[in-house]
């Protein structure tokens, strides 16, 4: 199974770290994608430091838009993947988090999985 993981990302310094050092313990993405709608803070330049791993991407979103800046994503190396998994920049997400969700789906033969959250402001 083969996993692309997509982050929409704008003006996210504060949690880019935390969240790329999460994702990129989980086996199961095999390439990470962050689509920057043209970050004036330093999101970049953590994006890049971590884009020495093939597992990272840094990829520039000129529409801005978080579902604009998916397709693009998915248009440009969504080829060999039979999975999406979209994750939000501002958020942290239990431990090996896309594997659970895999594990979910292959249980259950399902094509897609929505899972319930808790957010907090």
């Amino acid at each position: 199974m083969s996993l692309l993981a997509v982050i929409p990302c704008l003006n996210e310094e504060d949690h880019l770290p935390q969240l790329l050092t999460q994702m990129l313990a989980d086996p199961a993405i095999d390439r990470l994608v962050v689509v920057d709608g043209g970050s004036t803070d330093k999101s970049r330049e953590i994006v890049a430091s971590y884009a020495g791993s093939e597992r990272v991407v840094l990829l520039d979103n000129p529409a801005r838009i978080q579902s604009a800046g998916i397709n693009l994503a998915v248009r440009e190396h969504g080829a060999g993947h039979e999975w999406l998994l979209r994750i939000d920049a501002h958020c942290l997400y239990p431990d090996d988090y896309a594997s659970r969700l895999l594990k979910a789906a292959c249980a259950h033969d399902a094509s897609a999985v929505v899972v319930p959250m808790q957010t907090v402001g």
